[in-house]
């Protein structure tokens, strides 16, 4: 998408968020406990994308985006405990499945190829699994305490 036809795209949007995608300023469209921003925007740009379109365009993203901080490609700077814990937990019989706190979609293209979870594994966000775990006796592990906190159904 151009520039052009991004900003008549984003017309419909909250002028904050046109703004702050015009002018590149991906701290304020990261903003908000879920990047409230930078989901709005997504949302809105791709609202038109066949699955197969998104699939292709996150491939691209991965082979072409690099990190700024680290210079490799985002799916290569996964965590490395999370990768040896899941493909534990696979050879002992355990059906793994992943949440996000947004971007499943996103994440449903490459977690097969970086976590071993096939896209067909219900992938989802992490409140959702919450809400479920109870009732169907899951067990979910906390990575963003640095696997401190394990939550077992009460």
């Amino acid at each position: 998408m151009t520039k052009i036809d991004l900003q008549s795209s984003l017309r419909l949007l909250p002028i904050q968020w046109c703004k702050a995608t015009l002018a590149g300023d991906l701290a304020k469209l990261l903003e908000g406990e879920h990047f409230d921003g930078l989901i709005q925007i997504l949302a809105h740009t791709h609202a038109e994308m066949t699955s197969d379109e998104f699939r292709d365009a996150v491939e691209a993203w991965l082979t072409t985006a690099k990190h700024t901080r680290y210079g490799k490609p985002h799916d290569e700077l996964t965590d490395l405990p999370m990768q040896e814990l899941l493909s534990n937990l696979r050879a002992h019989g355990f059906k793994n499945f992943i949440g996000s706190g947004g971007g499943v979609d996103f994440m449903r293209v490459w977690v097969e190829r970086v976590y071993g979870i096939p896209p067909g594994h219900p992938t989802g966000k992490l409140v959702e699994a919450l809400r479920e775990a109870p009732t169907r006796g899951w067990v979910v592990v906390d990575m963003k305490q640095d696997w401190k906190a394990i939550f077992r159904p009460e």
